[in-house]
């Protein structure tokens, strides 16, 4: 194959390439290939001989121009970096651009690519408007662990500036916070880890996620922290508020049928209302407890001011009777209302083994009588 036809396959190749690639000669575009026409809204043809300057938005014109020159005198620049490019149409273009200089046909000219980074710089910008409308802290970290994004709202509540710690370590910025590095680890290592940390004066939630470049290997790692605050604060008030509301329910109930010790061995347990199967398996767990503590011989239940009574609830009652006998306490009803009495009978409750009296005032006596 000959010269001539090589030049052909290479010409051929470089309009074919799906990459935007591009050579500077002298300030001008010497050749572009259809991918880089494109993203300008023009053709190969209209851009031949185009100076630089002319496609390069102003506010980036003197920086390209800059890094362009020092390269060609061979001075140590960027090879990769980010500006924006003018549009047939006048918008803007973000882009990223590498370039090199190489010899051609004996004359140095820039080669290079560009690329498209309107999704990414789009991207960023919807990050960077979480991150400051949110209260979180949000951080990467290359595979050793060093900072390469700390952002967000919730860095200020930290003591800390954006991006102030890109470029160092985490295990030395933060060394002794073995709980955080410990997630950290795990992260590099390839595990996604959460938990919340107290740290007196905010809280927050911590997600910890490993970061994996295209063959699946672990490149670095993210964590996202959330201030939750306000939220665990709030938990902890409905919390207190919780404990304060069960803790007069207790009480009231308690007064509903307090336990009151008539003689030295006599317990008396007057119940006033309706008694239903939550407030009589209460009341049966402070009444054995009181018998034991007490150690009294007799035990009234006395049902004058209770209106109404389930079956199940009844069967409570007498097995708190059964439960008093095995303490060696005698136990009895007292005051049963003819229509609670009718209710039992039913329900098929069967009050023949129960001791029962009609009146308070007559279990007293059976009890005085007893000892």
């Amino acid at each position: 194959m000959g010269t001539d036809a090589h030049n052909d396959s290479y010409a051929a190749l470089f309009a074919a390439l799906p990459t935007a690639v591009f050579i500077i000669k002298e300030g001008r575009l010497e050749r572009v290939n259809a991918a880089f026409a494109e993203l300008l809204g023009k053709a190969p043809d209209e851009l031949h001989g185009t100076p630089i300057t002319e496609l390069i938005a102003p506010e980036h014109r003197e920086l390209v121009v800059e890094r362009y020159r020092s390269r060609l005198a061979g001075e140590d620049v960027p090879a990769n970096y980010e500006f924006n490019l003018l549009r047939r149409d006048g918008s803007r273009l973000p882009v990223t651009m590498e370039a090199r200089v190489a010899e051609l046909g004996g004359e140095r000219v820039t080669i290079g690519t560009i690329t498209d980074i309107r999704e990414q710089r789009r991207a960023k910008q919807l990050l960077a408007a979480v991150a400051r409308g949110a209260p979180i802290v949000i951080s990467a970290y290359d595979r050793d662990g060093v900072f390469e994004l700390q952002t967000g709202r919730g860095l200020e509540k930290l003591g800390l500036a954006e991006d102030q710690l890109v470029g160092q370590s985490v295990f030395d910025a933060f060394a002794g916070a073995d709980a955080a590095l410990t997630q950290i680890r795990a992260a590099l290592a390839g595990e996604t880890t959460y938990n919340t940390q107290d740290l007196g004066e905010s809280i927050w939630d911590n997600w910890f996620i490993p970061l994996r470049d295209l063959a699946g290997e672990v490149s670095g790692a993210l964590s996202i922290s959330t201030d939750v605050t306000d939220r665990e604060r709030t938990r902890a008030e409905l919390q207190r508020r919780i404990e304060i509301i069960e803790a007069q329910t207790r009480a009231i109930r308690s007064m509903a049928a307090p336990i009151i010790q008539v003689w030295a061995d006599v317990l008396v347990l007057p119940i006033v209302g309706e008694l239903d199967r939550e407030r009589a398996a209460e009341m049966t767990e402070r009444l054995l407890s009181e018998l034991a503590a007490r150690q009294a011989r007799h035990v009234i239940l006395d049902l004058t001011g209770v209106e109404a009574i389930d079956s199940d609830t009844a069967g409570l009652l007498l097995r708190v009777l059964a439960a008093a006998q095995l303490l060696g306490v005698n136990g009895q009803l007292s005051g049963i209302r003819p229509d609670v009495a009718q209710a039992l009978v039913s329900a098929g409750i069967d009050l023949s083994r129960v001791s029962t009296a009609a009146t308070l005032h007559d279990g007293l006596r059976r009890c005085m009588a007893a000892s």
